[in-house]
C-alpha cells in the first residue's frame, strides 16, 4: 500500500505540473511576436477610383483613439501594421504592442479654449490645417486635423493565463483576440467582451477544406471562424458639451483563427486587446486581398487586418509559410501523463492483488 501511495503521488505531480502548462495558453503564448498589417495596394486604389469612389474615402484604417480625454478620428492612407510582443510572466502574459500608421490623417474636433494635446512625433507632421464647426450649437468649436507622414501608438496591457482575459489597470476587457486557446476553445454561448460592451460567441465554424490566402503566406486547413453576439455603441467627445463623433447601432466582432495552434489568422475591427490600448473603434482593410476578392475573384484571401509574420522561440515562422498541425509535445504530454497515472494505478491495483493473496 505504501508503494501505491507513493505511485499515485509521484503521478499525481506529474499530472498537475502539466496541467497548467496544457489548460492555460497556447504553447507558443508564452514568448512571441505576432505582426498583423492591412497593406496598402496602388492597384486597388486605382480600382476604387475607377468605380467613383474620393481619395479620401479609400483607407487601410480608421480608429478612433482616447488620449488624455480627447476623441481624435484616426484615417490611414498607407500600411496599417501592428506588432504584439509577448512574454509569459506568471500568472499573466505581458503584451507590448506597436500600432504604426503611413500616410495619417488625424483629427480632433473641440471647444474653444482647448488644444489638441499631441501624441505623435513632431517631426513626422506634413501640415497642420484648423477649420471652422458647421454644426448647429458648436459654431464656437474647432476641427484639428493633422497631416502625418508617420505615427506609431504603443501601449501595454496583460493577459490573465487562467482565462486569457486582457487586464489594463484593473479593468478587464474580455477574451484576448490573438489566439482561440486549441485546448479551451472558444464555444457557442461562451462569454467574450465584458467592458465596455459585453458579447458573447454565437458562432463558431470549422473548416477542414479549403486553404485560405494572406499576401505571402498559405494556410492550411483547419482554421476556425469565430463570430460574436451582436452590439451598438456611439463615441461622444465629453468637453463642455457632448458632440457624437461615431454612432454603430449593429455590429458584431469577426475573427478567423488557425484551429491547430490558435494563432489570429485575420480580423476586422475592435476587440478587447484595442480597447485596452486606448482604441476605442478600429476597422481595417488589406487592399491587397481585397484586390484579389474583388477584382481577380479569389474568394479565398483573408482581409481586413491579417497576419503578416509570426515568431516565437519553440517554433518560427516566416512570410513564406504553411501552417501544418501543431508538433509542439506538450499536448501529448497532458495525454502521456493521463496514461502514466492510469498505468501506475493498474499495476499498483494488481500488486496490491497479488500481496493479498
Amino acid at each position: 500500500m505504501v508503494n501505491l501511495a507513493l505511485s499515485i503521488s509521484v503521478a499525481g505531480v506529474i499530472l498537475i505540473g502539466i496541467l497548467p502548462l496544457a489548460m492555460a495558453i497556447p504553447y507558443w503564448a508564452g514568448n512571441a511576436s505576432l505582426t498583423y498589417e492591412a497593406n496598402y495596394y496602388a492597384p486597388y486604389v486605382d480600382y476604387r477610383l475607377s468605380q467613383g469612389d474620393k481619395p479620401e474615402w479609400i483607407t487601410t484604417s480608421i480608429l478612433i483613439y482616447n488620449y488624455s480625454g480627447v476623441l481624435y478620428i484616426i484615417k490611414t492612407y498607407g500600411s496599417t501594421t501592428l506588432e504584439f510582443h509577448l512574454k509569459r510572466d506568471g500568472r499573466f502574459v505581458d503584451v507590448t504592442a506597436e500600432i504604426i500608421l503611413k500616410n495619417v490623417n488625424v483629427s480632433a474636433f473641440l471647444p474653444p479654449g482647448i488644444s489638441p494635446p499631441s501624441f505623435w512625433n513632431e517631426s513626422k507632421v506634413i501640415s497642420t490645417k484648423v477649420m471652422k464647426s458647421h454644426y448647429p450649437g458648436f459654431e464656437d468649436w474647432k476641427w484639428y486635423i493633422f497631416h502625418l507622414r508617420e505615427l506609431t501608438i504603443v501601449g501595454k496591457y496583460r493577459i490573465r493565463v487562467n482565462d486569457s482575459m486582457v487586464i489594463k489597470d484593473g479593468t478587464v476587457y474580455g477574451h484576448t483576440m490573438l489566439w482561440d486557446d486549441p485546448m479551451n476553445p472558444l464555444t457557442n454561448d461562451s462569454p467574450f467582451s465584458i467592458h465596455p460592451l459585453s458579447t458573447r460567441i454565437k458562432s463558431v465554424q470549422i473548416d477542414n477544406d479549403n486553404v485560405f490566402r494572406i499576401r505571402n503566406i498559405t494556410i492550411e486547413p483547419p482554421t476556425k471562424l469565430v463570430v460574436t453576439t451582436p452590439y451598438s455603441y456611439n463615441l461622444t467627445q465629453h468637453l463642455r458639451k457632448d458632440f457624437l463623433i461615431e454612432n454603430n447601432p449593429y455590429s458584431a466582432m469577426i475573427f478567423r483563427f488557425d484551429a491547430s495552434g490558435g494563432i489570429l489568422l485575420s480580423t476586422f475591427q475592435e476587440a478587447p486587446d484595442f480597447w485596452a490600448l486606448g482604441v476605442l473603434s478600429a476597422s481595417f482593410v488589406d487592399e491587397y486581398s481585397l484586390y484579389q476578392v474583388e477584382v481577380k475573384g479569389d474568394k479565398f484571401y483573408l482581409t481586413g487586418l491579417v497576419l503578416e509574420n509570426f515568431t516565437t522561440k519553440v517554433e518560427s515562422t516566416g512570410r513564406d509559410v504553411r501552417y501544418p498541425r501543431p508538433k509542439t509535445g506538450l499536448k501529448w504530454m497532458f495525454y502521456a501523463s493521463i496514461a502514466i497515472l492510469a498505468g501506475v494505478l493498474v499495476w499498483n491495483l494488481k500488486l496490491v492483488g497479488v500481496g493479498r493473496r
